[in-house]
């Protein structure tokens, strides 16, 4: 079975750059993701990371990826 991961980077502001709003929720990632998990059904484990909504750093992104 193939394994899919998609993840959605923690957000990171730069000081003294863009002043953005935090991003919104991952949309287009998880349309992808419905999108093989309907094309690909039964063949394909599709699993989302949504690090910013789980407050994670760089760092623990890494380590979770590593440990898939």
């Amino acid at each position: 079975m193939l394994k899919v991961l998609l993840v959605q980077p923690p957000y990171v502001q730069v000081p003294g750059r863009f002043n953005q709003s935090p991003p919104v929720p991952p949309l287009g990632i998880a349309y992808l993701a419905a999108y093989i998990r309907h094309a690909m059904a039964g063949r394909a484990e599709v699993r989302v990371m949504d690090a910013f909504s789980l407050g994670w750093n760089q760092e623990r992104v890494i380590a979770e990826i590593a440990a898939q």
